[in-house]
């Protein structure tokens, strides 16, 4: 508990903790004032999130991750490796790789959350040309899935 005198009644700059505010009032009469106050920390920050678990095809770049923030304070903007921080949670448009995103609360605490989005997937086309007996030539497309 710490005992805080001052002449103003305004007391900033604050660290969580518990505070006793002392008071005396100079009218008429002699009168002492005693207050308990607690500055509280807010929750933790922190931040998880999940990757698409694998693009359409090798190097596609229809990646998703979603991010979920809990604890801090307020509003919560999200920055994907670096670059310009939004306010959406939802990351798109992604290519396979590991990326690293920097959550930020309205007071500016941050964590990071590194989540991959993976490539398990590969593709590749090869044509085929069959002759047929009438003289057409057909060209089949076949195309391979490889997990």
């Amino acid at each position: 508990m710490v005992e805080l005198h001052k002449v103003s009644n305004v007391f900033s700059g604050l660290a969580a903790g518990s505070y006793n505010i002392n008071g005396v009032r100079c009218k008429r009469m002699f009168c002492f004032c005693c207050i308990s106050i607690v500055i509280a920390n807010p929750a933790l920050l922190t931040a998880s999130a999940v990757g698409s678990a694998q693009v359409s095809c090798h190097n596609s770049a229809d990646g998703i991750i979603t991010v979920t923030a809990l604890g801090g304070t307020g509003a919560y903007s999200y920055s994907l490796n670096g670059g310009t921080a939004q306010s959406s949670n939802v990351f798109s448009g992604l290519v396979s790789g590991s990326y690293s995103i920097i959550v930020t609360d309205a007071k500016g605490c941050s964590t990071l959350v590194s989540p991959p989005v993976c490539n398990c997937k590969s593709c590749f086309t090869h044509s085929l040309r069959c002759r047929v007996i009438t003289g057409f030539h057909v060209t089949i497309l076949l195309m391979v899935l490889l997990q």
